[in-house]
């Protein structure tokens, strides 16, 4: 479902991780060194932010960045997603018709209705306590 969507596609990367998922869609992610640098990406494909997901998403929408898909996998129950999708929206970092690729432990995935009503859910898949889910922005602010 993504793959028809990467391709010349401006990547966020939050909770990156090994940033695995960043490397494959070769945007721009916030991603770990050592891993772009085994993927051998051309310059100027990436750029690695080593922040907070709420500074790296300020910096982001202060300096005008977009991006036509944000992968999000934050820590499960601590409340960061739901901090996160508002942050999304309060940043306005994401294009219309752009889309949010998160994964939540089910207990989350409960409690994200307020931030949801902003977005299309498009996909959503479950596996065992997690939830994939795939939103899409159809306009409007974040």
């Amino acid at each position: 479902m993504l793959r028809p969507r990467l391709n010349g596609a401006v990547f966020f990367d939050f909770f990156s991780g090994s940033g695995a998922f960043g490397i494959e869609a070769a945007g721009n992610a916030a991603v770990i060194k050592e891993n772009i640098l085994k993927a051998k990406l051309p310059g100027g494909s990436y750029e690695v932010i080593s922040a907070d997901f709420r500074r790296a998403a300020d910096m982001l929408g202060k300096r005008g960045e977009k991006a036509d898909i944000i992968f999000a996998d934050p820590p499960y129950n601590r409340g960061l997603l739901k901090i996160f999708l508002n942050k999304i929206t309060a940043a306005c970092i994401l294009n219309k018709g752009g889309i949010i690729v998160f994964e939540a432990h089910r207990n989350e995935r409960a409690e994200l209705q307020d931030e949801l009503v902003r977005y299309e859910t498009v996909k959503e898949k479950r596996y065992g306590e997690a939830h994939i889910v795939l939103l899409e922005r159809a306009g409007g602010n974040g």
